[in-house]
């Protein structure tokens, strides 16, 4: 196979085609799930507002939306024996964003402010404070690639599951509410949103490093793979967690 060495992307084009991407990508997913508590309210038909989920729209909607990433990263990839940081990374993420924040209820900073509150404290903030997460590794890789402290803060990460649903998420009936000011969400979701991007960014980044140069392709073909199948496992537990809730 021949290789071309020294390519550049002088003209911009290839970072442009990653934009239309993303784009394309994450455009309709974010006009669906901020609009969850819409769907959700038209199936309860009138009924009492405070009554439990009974169809788990928002767990569903992610995981279907899950699906066929799953199936085409499938059958783009060619399946190696080995375990990876990077499903468990996402695994994390989708267990609850944003099938269990997206039922937060705003106490303190943004009271009375209901329709406001999920868009700017669950959506904006995971979302910018993820892509600083992601910027962060153009200046800063750390834990090296090869340190064996890379997939200990990778799972490390767990904590954040307990400290989300500790927050006013409502309904619920098991768990109580420790973190009910706004504030306190704010902080737990910017640091999830954060070392999500950062650590994210770093797997994929290191991948293809620690292999062969003429498997670095399927490297990177299998990061895409299980980055799928975290998240698609994240969308499934999150059904567990919205009962324990």
């Amino acid at each position: 196979m021949r290789i071309c060495k020294g390519a550049s992307d002088r003209s911009g084009l290839v970072a442009v085609i990653f934009f239309m991407l993303g784009m394309g990508t994450l455009l309709p997913w974010n006009f669906f799930i901020t609009a969850m508590n819409y769907f959700t309210d038209r199936l309860k038909n009138g009924t009492s507002s405070t009554q439990t989920d009974t169809y788990m729209f928002g767990n569903m909607s992610v995981l279907l939306a899950q699906l066929p990433l799953l199936l085409f990263t499938l059958l783009n990839s060619f399946l190696y024996q080995q375990e990876d940081a990077h499903c468990w990374q996402h695994d994390l993420h989708i267990n609850v964003f944003p099938a269990i924040t997206i039922n937060t209820k705003p106490s303190g900073l943004f009271d009375g402010k209901d329709n406001i509150f999920v868009p700017v404290c669950s959506f904006i903030v995971f979302n910018v404070m993820d892509w600083i997460g992601r910027s962060l590794t153009s200046r800063l890789q750390w834990p090296s690639m090869k340190s064996h402290s890379f997939p200990f803060f990778v799972v490390l990460r767990v904590v954040f599951i307990p400290a989300l649903m500790l927050c006013n998420i409502q309904p619920r009936v098991y768990l109580p509410v420790f973190f009910n000011h706004d504030m306190a969400y704010i902080i737990i979701m910017s640091l999830f949103a954060m070392t999500n991007g950062y650590f994210a960014c770093l797997s994929m980044s290191y991948a293809p490093q620690l292999v062969r140069p003429k498997d670095a392709e399927t490297a990177g073909a299998l990061m895409t793979f299980f980055l799928a199948l975290g998240l698609s496992l994240g969308a499934a537990f999150s059904f567990g967690l919205k009962i324990i809730l």
